[in-house]
């Protein structure tokens, strides 16, 4: 019975997010899509550097052939 009365107010008015106004669901919406961006930017500055490092290498090795 309390199962039933706590599933019918917490369905539509937290897990739906019906409670709270357009920015609390902005707001999560941002935090939520945080750990996409923080990986997206993350695996582009290690290609960036990666990119740089295989750059140097290949510049050294070309001067050390000449």
């Amino acid at each position: 019975m309390s199962n039933a009365i706590i599933d019918d107010w917490a369905q539509p008015t937290l897990h739906y997010g019906v409670s709270v106004n357009a920015w609390w669901r902005v707001f999560w919406f941002v935090l939520g899509m945080a750990p996409l961006l923080l990986f997206l930017t993350g695996l582009s500055t290690w290609q960036f550097r990666r990119r740089t490092a295989r750059r140097r290498r290949a510049a050294r090795k070309a001067a050390a052939q000449v």
